[in-house]
């Protein structure tokens, strides 16, 4: 089996993880695979709705009005 990220053999179980988006990568690679699916630092607005797209690994919290 191949890291999808850096394209090299994956010695055994202990060393695979899964990247967000299903792909069978090393531990080591993760972070920086799951980085390049999100582009960062490039923003897209769609013209149709005048607004970025939904990004699953920004969170937001709207403030609560309870004081």
């Amino acid at each position: 089996m191949k890291c999808t990220h850096c394209n090299t053999a994956i010695g055994c179980g202990c060393n695979k993880a899964t990247g967000s988006d299903g792909a069978v990568i090393h531990k080591k690679c993760l972070n920086k695979y799951n980085n390049s699916l999100l582009n960062v630092g490039e923003v897209i607005i769609s013209p149709e709705t005048n607004s970025v797209p939904f990004n699953p690994g920004m969170l937001v919290i709207p403030p609560t009005t309870a004081r």
